[in-house]
């Protein structure tokens, strides 16, 4: 009886230990499946709106923009959802173009795809998807429109990506190959590469009159080019009513002496029409030395009598009006730029900023400041002034002292001396001066300089006025050494400064390979 009353009392005393040890265990593990339904659950809810995004995109198209549902609050919009699984969600959009039955389908992927790589990501993944796309295109049998598709990916990739020879030479044979309703979507490819085999295909194209191939060769990066060699097919083009107006734009016509005495002769040409020789004087008069072929030419009584169809009123005090102003361009004009963009300096309203619209507002201020810092600076630096303040104060001080224009040495020497004044618009805009036609010989010590010695802003802006503006070739080393300060890839997608020069002016490109461009420089020089 004692014993088992003894035995009684001992589990007695246990049961208050074992029953909170159980207690403080179910505790613990519901804690850890509380924990991992937290983890878990809006994991798993991402994946599923991720899902249902990619499944949208496919079946409608990307959505890009910000949405509100009326009955909820604010969402982000689906196109976040696939940025948020970038990787994974290009892959899925890279097999449903290759898998895919429905066209339709395939052709939102590839539009869904062309949008993700528009955003700022790394160059890796631009690159895998350039090469999957080149594949797809140039040995899937897909429809026309998908092709066409993917040729404007490839097209937009190859700005930021680059391509080796290998995937170059894919896209010339593919492009000889193309049928009629795809060459134009292959010569866009062909035009944002840009090099010089790729250029010469397009001339060979130029001769057409189908309106897309039109759009496609000659709203193109031809447009900019610098390349001698693209002079002879322009003055062929120039005598083709249909293709002279796409050619008319050209910066070689206006920025070459070969290319403003073509758009002369075509002014003065009677058998052209009317509206298209218009065009071609004011061409000429965006520069003094074209302006200059028109005022001689106008001494001529023939010459006189065509171009004075083109000009409503006097034709010559017209052309000295157009002279006058370009003369005037580093005098009043540039006086009066820099004074406008001098304002009041504000303070700043938000210097902890919390909330999104502060934020935002806290930006644009500081960018402000900036502007008004840099040029109240460069108006010193010029005048040596530095008791004038206001916008008020340098209007009143304009307008009694009247200073005289800046030459265009000054300008350089200027940016010589200070780099911070390529911050200012007005200044930037007369670093290279294409209005003057030639760079002024006393300039181009002063370029040479800046291109040697100066911060690479300053180098880029001095190579770009010494290849485009003069005939001489000797910044190209330099040019080749900025290739190698590319952004980096979380940059927005954008073709570089350095290779897009060499580019116009060589209607060479070989992306961001710099030894590849060393070994063309090489075999350049070598050129009789």
């Amino acid at each position: 009886m004692t014993g088992r009353s003894s035995l009684s009392i001992a589990l007695a005393r246990r049961w208050p230990r074992f029953r909170l040890r159980t207690l403080l265990l179910a505790i613990a593990v519901f804690a850890l499946l509380l924990l991992g339904a937290m983890v878990v659950v809006p994991w798993i809810m991402w994946r599923y709106h991720v899902a249902r995004s990619l499944e949208a995109a496919q079946a409608m198209g990307p959505e890009l923009f910000w949405s509100v549902d009326v009955f909820q609050a604010p969402r982000t919009d689906d196109f976040l959802y696939l940025l948020s699984d970038r990787e994974r969600v290009l892959e899925k959009l890279i097999q449903a173009v290759e898998d895919d039955p429905d066209d339709t389908r395939r052709l939102h992927a590839v539009q869904t795809m062309r949008a993700i790589l528009k955003q700022p990501g790394p160059s890796a993944s631009r690159g895998r998807c350039l090469e999957r796309a080149l594949d797809l295109a140039t040995r899937a049998g897909l429809s026309p429109s998908v092709e066409a598709e993917l040729a404007a990916a490839i097209a937009d990739l190859a700005l930021s990506t680059g391509l080796d020879a290998g995937q170059r030479g894919k896209i010339l044979t593919r492009t000889k190959e193309a049928s009629p309703a795809l060459m134009p979507a292959w010569a866009r490819v062909l035009a944002s590469i840009g090099g010089r085999e790729e250029t010469l295909v397009l001339i060979g194209l130029g001769d057409t009159h189908d309106p897309a191939l039109l759009d496609s060769v000659y709203n193109s990066a031809m447009f900019h080019s610098h390349w001698p060699g693209l002079l002879p097919p322009l003055r062929r083009w120039l005598d083709d009513p249909v293709i002279a107006p796409f050619v008319l734009r050209y910066s070689l016509l206006t920025r070459s002496s070969e290319g403003r005495e073509f758009l002369l002769a075509y002014a003065v040409a009677k058998t052209h029409p009317l509206v298209f020789r218009r065009q071609a004087v004011e061409r000429l008069l965006e520069t003094i030395p074209g302006t200059k072929l028109l005022l001689n030419a106008v001494e001529d009584h023939d010459s006189f009598a065509v171009l004075a169809a083109t000009i409503d009123g006097d034709l010559r005090e017209t052309f000295r009006a157009a002279m006058a102003k370009l003369e005037d361009r580093n005098g009043e004009a540039l006086w009066t730029e820099l004074i406008e963009a001098v304002d009041s300096i504000y303070p700043n309203r938000f210097p902890i900023p919390t909330t999104a619209m502060e934020k935002s507002a806290s930006v644009a201020e500081s960018r402000r400041r900036f502007i008004d810092d840099s040029n109240l600076l460069c108006l010193e630096w010029i005048t040596g002034r530095t008791d004038v303040r206001s916008q008020a104060e340098w209007r009143r001080w304009y307008e009694s002292t009247q200073p005289s224009p800046l030459s265009q040495r000054d300008i350089v020497k200027l940016a010589l001396e200070h780099p911070e004044t390529l911050n200012v618009a007005a200044i930037l805009r007369r670093i290279v001066p294409y209005h003057l036609g030639p760079l002024p010989a006393d300039c181009i010590p002063l370029y040479e300089r800046m291109a040697r010695d100066g911060p690479p802003a300053s180098q880029f802006w001095a190579c770009t006025a010494l290849l485009l503006c003069t005939p001489k070739t000797d910044a190209v080393p330099i040019v080749i050494d900025l290739i190698d300060q590319k952004p980096a890839d979380d940059l927005k997608p954008r073709n570089w400064g350095p290779i897009e020069l060499l580019q116009w002016r060589f209607a060479e490109n070989f992306d961001g390979d710099t030894a590849a461009w060393r070994r063309w420089w090489t075999e350049f020089g070598r050129q009789p």
